[in-house]
């Protein structure tokens, strides 16, 4: 999932992932140090669930809330999130049979750590990772990600994004199974 920040990724995937709980109880795991504290993220699920604002729920709205996040979300921050140890954590969730999801927002907010290569060399090795992750558990996988540069046209205006234009290199749109672009006028 690729956009420009602050068109709404996060909330998308929020709201996707609500409605994949009420439909088809999947539990997911979230890294998603943008959306912290984590009690602000609950609030923000917990409000598309209930469908009203916080401030307008009831004790039962609160409680119902509660049981929701604590059966169908659950949210990780390792104290150095490499991908290896976000998806080391993932395995062990996923091998226990406790998620059907898990997300990676952003992937900026991961600690990559490469050796040697191109950055597309090492991007379509860490995406061949999370691929093989996916498949070994069949555990739907999104990360959300940043554009590179934006361009502009004659008048000024933002293009919209694409997936080869999604940072660190054309992998992205490579190796994804599906890509979601978030382009609004505004």
């Amino acid at each position: 999932l690729g956009a420009v920040p602050g068109m709404g990724k996060s909330e998308f995937v929020d709201g996707l992932l609500v409605n994949m709980s009420l439909l088809h109880n999947w539990r997911t795991l979230f890294f998603s140090p943008e959306n912290h504290p984590t009690e602000n993220h609950m609030m923000k699920i917990a409000e598309k669930y209930i469908v009203k604002k916080m401030n307008s729920f009831t004790k039962k709205d609160i409680d119902q809330s509660l049981e929701y996040l604590d059966k169908y979300f659950t949210w990780m921050y390792p104290e150095k999130p490499t991908l290896e140890a976000l998806l080391n954590i993932a395995k062990q969730q996923a091998a226990d049979d406790l998620i059907d999801c898990l997300i990676l927002d952003p992937w900026n907010n991961i600690a990559h750590t490469r050796s040697t290569g191109m950055l597309h060399e090492y991007l379509g090795e860490a995406l061949r990772e999370v691929i093989k992750f996916c498949r070994d558990f069949n555990i739907f996988t999104m990360v959300v990600t940043h554009p590179t540069k934006l361009g502009v046209d004659i008048d000024g205006r933002t293009l919209p994004v694409d997936m080869y234009s999604l940072s660190d290199g054309a992998m992205w749109r490579n190796k994804a199974d599906y890509g979601i672009i978030i382009n609004r006028p505004d």
